[in-house]
């Protein structure tokens, strides 16, 4: 048995404010150099100017959900938010979720607590908004790790005390035809995305 003693612990995080890591000083991560190449780099020896490669897992769970039931737990969950629950958290079971499930909860989530927004550039936006910073930072990295989508939070108001979960651009086109929304005008909003690529 190998004893290795305790070592101080920096934070790693990203300026989309999702992605947050605590490794020891030497732990390495992948880094992405200025000729479009990559090396490995320590913690230690990070810098904001640093482009860290992150890789989604793109995995599928088993379906244990039917999808009408994710999107009213979806629903639930963002009146609850509305109602000033700070609490919100993903627990195990959204974790476990498939992604048509996730999909499903994002919708009703999105249905109660969000909007679909197609801006004076023709950019993409859509919008998730919890009291629950927690709660948009475990989603956001739940959905980069299933679908590989890369989306940033913002703090929305001074004056209020909520964040917005936010997708632009091709992330934002992604989610064109696989989300079922019920309220019909974000719903065509959504299908009037254009591709950005």
């Amino acid at each position: 048995l190998f004893y290795q003693p305790e070592q101080p612990l920096l934070k790693v995080s990203s300026s989309f404010n999702i992605f947050e890591n605590r490794v020891t000083r030497g732990h390495k991560f992948k880094v992405l150099n200025s000729d479009l190449t990559y090396s490995f780099k320590a913690s230690k020896d990070l810098t904001t100017d640093d482009y860290l490669i992150m890789q989604p897992s793109l995995m599928d769970m088993e379906e244990t959900l039917d999808k009408s039931e994710a999107y009213a737990l979806g629903l639930s969950i963002s009146n609850e938010n509305i109602d000033s629950n700070e609490n919100i958290d993903i627990n195990s079971k959204i974790m476990s979720f498939s992604n048509d499930s996730i999909l499903s909860f994002l919708s009703g989530f999105i249905d109660g607590n969000g909007f679909i927004n197609i801006k004076d550039n023709d950019m993409n936006e859509i919008v998730i908004i919890s009291l629950s910073h927690k709660f948009l930072n475990k989603l956001a990295v739940l959905l980069f790790d299933r679908f590989g989508i890369v989306s940033s939070i913002v703090n929305s108001s001074e004056d209020y005390n909520y964040y917005n979960l936010t997708f632009i651009g091709s992330d934002a086109y992604f989610f064109k035809d696989k989300l079922n929304l019920l309220n019909e005008e974000k719903r065509d909003r959504l299908n009037s995305f254009k591709d950005s690529l």
